[in-house]
């Protein structure tokens, strides 16, 4: 099994049936000021499965516990060319100071297991700009 996951502002389809990820966080998250409640999305895809219909859980957790979400739902894979893609959005990420969020994915009754991270630090305001 290959899973990418990435953080992002937001997912959004186009009537091709591509998805466009906004804002990508390739390194860290940086709040400038705290606390903050910061709306991000996950975009992730799963490949080399094989056919599958099996319930999937998603756990978002930040290290020092202040984001601690829970998705459910249902993953559907026709066959084993097809990567399947799980996408969701806006979700609050509460900043109260530097900590790290971690995604985790479990499939069926399987372990599960941490697929992305995200470093998140609390900066002041750039000189010139208020909040």
């Amino acid at each position: 099994m290959r899973i990418d996951a990435v953080f992002c502002d937001d997912v959004r389809p186009e009537a091709s049936g591509k998805q466009i990820l906004i804002g990508v966080y390739p390194n860290d998250l940086v709040s400038y000021g705290s606390p903050a409640t910061i709306p991000l999305s996950l975009w992730i895809r799963l490949s080399e499965l094989g056919p599958m219909d099996k319930k999937f859980a998603i756990k978002l957790k930040s290290d020092d516990g202040q984001t601690d979400l829970d998705l459910n739902g249902d993953i559907h894979l026709q066959d084993a060319d097809t990567p399947g893609v799980i996408a969701f959005g806006g979700f609050p990420v509460n900043v109260i100071s530097p900590t790290t969020l971690r995604a985790f994915l479990s499939i069926g009754d399987d372990e599960p297991l941490e697929i992305a991270t995200l470093p998140i630090k609390v900066a002041p305001f750039p000189s010139g700009i208020t909040e």
